[in-house]
């Protein structure tokens, strides 16, 4: 066991000249792709800029505290809740439930989210449930939003799966008839969640940890911005990047959102947190949209 404890103390500090940046780039981005269906209401994001030593980041958004449906960009925050599972020994992290974390974030795939999603929440899926039986199957898979909203993330629904076709049976019935329920984060919430595993303080502290889960959860996250294979780089935040410089992330798209959360090192030795989300059928298969905004922020935050 490593003779380590990290506390979640993240230092987060809003600041204005950030903000001014941020709606600035955000009426650029309007300006540029209106005539491609780009409204002020479609997206919102946040930057920070982030001090690894000191464990703080400074931040400034654009309708940084809306909610938006994340597609794949809730892979994160089930990757960090099962890594605070596994070092309280509450969950075993068997040789599958590694290789299903590493292809839920380094190949985004759907059926590893599951596997997971049943794991650390004790469901599975199936025919429709009634009685206590659905209530015990509703309670046990809100378990992982107890647990962000005890350390104060504010604004997120992260207790869907995620899907190809969609959801049948109890998971359909999850999300309510209206999908009042299905998965949403905010740009300020997700960025908080990088910084925090940027900074190693996103596990719960204890007198010691079995693992360094910072280590282990940014080998998933770590991506070549230069890559043509990797599409969650080069189709996102990534593609937007300066030569030289290094990137963690988590993208998600579907037919209807694009988003992605970045952790930028760049070649001046700033480090950069970037979220953005995107919302509507017109701007989904944009990727320039991000790239854009990306670009604009990390050449002026500072």
């Amino acid at each position: 066991m490593l003779a380590l404890a990290v506390a979640m103390t993240l230092s987060m500090k809003p600041d204005s000249t950030l903000d001014e940046l941020c709606q600035k780039v955000a009426s650029s981005a309007v300006a540029e792709y209106a005539a491609k269906g780009l409204d002020a209401k479609d997206f919102g994001f946040a930057v920070g800029v982030l001090n690894l030593k000191e464990g703080s980041v400074r931040y400034g958004g654009y309708r940084e505290t809306e909610g938006f449906f994340p597609a794949s960009v809730v892979k994160l925050f089930y990757l960090n809740y099962l890594a605070n599972e596994a070092d309280s020994g509450r969950i075993q992290l068997t040789t599958e439930a590694e290789r299903a974390a590493k292809d839920m974030i380094v190949d985004s795939s759907n059926d590893a989210t599951a596997y997971i999603v049943d794991l650390v929440t004790g469901t599975t899926g199936g025919p429709e449930l009634t009685g206590s039986a659905w209530e015990d199957w509703q309670a046990k898979r809100q378990v992982v939003n107890r647990w962000y909203a005890a350390r104060d993330y504010r604004g997120i629904n992260v207790c869907q799966k995620t899907w190809g076709d969609g959801p049948y049976g109890r998971e359909r019935a999850s999300y309510g008839a209206t999908n009042t329920n299905r998965n949403r984060l905010t740009p300020l919430a997700t960025l908080r969640l990088m910084s925090e595993v940027a900074t190693g303080q996103s596990i719960e502290a204890r007198d010691g940890l079995r693992r360094n889960w910072r280590a282990w959860m940014l080998g998933f996250l770590q991506r070549d911005p230069t890559s043509k294979a990797d599409s969650q780089a080069n189709e996102f935040i990534g593609g937007a990047l300066p030569p030289g410089s290094k990137l963690h992330s988590k993208a998600g798209w579907t037919s209807f959102s694009r988003s992605d959360v970045a952790w930028v090192t760049l070649p001046d030795g700033r480090e950069i947190v970037i979220s953005i989300f995107t919302s509507g059928t017109d701007i989904a298969n944009e990727p320039g949209i991000i790239q854009t905004i990306a670009k604009q922020l990390v050449e002026e935050a500072k």
